[in-house]
């Protein structure tokens, strides 16, 4: 879909810092962390619900968010690694993995707080090869 901007995150038509891809799912870091480390991996085709993918690109994401929350967890090294679906903001299914330090950073508060900053671009960069390396 021309109009959703993970699709065109997919397609390579807007920037994105990528972590890993394969045929089923892409993982980019988020340009609104919550905690520096903060991915999302998302279906390669365009559904609005995860409950909705095929069976063949849920497990694919699920995989991906796995090996994402792994490499998160030995790089930061956090007392948990999350996961979370939402999707309110995009209208394509995504999947949020990161860093945990308190049970507040994946609660409404945290998000409305205004603690919730785009992040910069040079820190996300610098995240993204961490994760790079670290699936490679």
């Amino acid at each position: 879909m021309s109009d959703c901007i993970f699709c065109r995150i997919v397609a390579g038509t807007i920037p994105s810092i990528r972590i890993c891809e394969d045929a089923h799912a892409l993982a980019f870091m988020d340009i609104r962390p919550i905690q520096p480390g903060h991915a999302l991996v998302i279906p390669k085709q365009h559904v609005v619900n995860v409950i909705d993918m095929e069976p063949a690109d849920y497990d694919g994401v699920m995989r991906m968010a796995q090996r994402v929350g792994r490499a998160i967890g030995a790089e930061w090294r956090p007392p948990k690694v999350g996961m979370a679906v939402i999707g309110f903001d995009v209208a394509h299914a995504h999947v949020h993995v990161l860093p945990l330090l308190t049970m507040s950073d994946l609660t409404s508060a945290r998000l409305l707080d205004g603690s919730l900053k785009a992040g910069a671009m040079d820190e996300l960069k610098r995240n993204g090869e961490q994760l790079r390396a670290r699936l490679a």
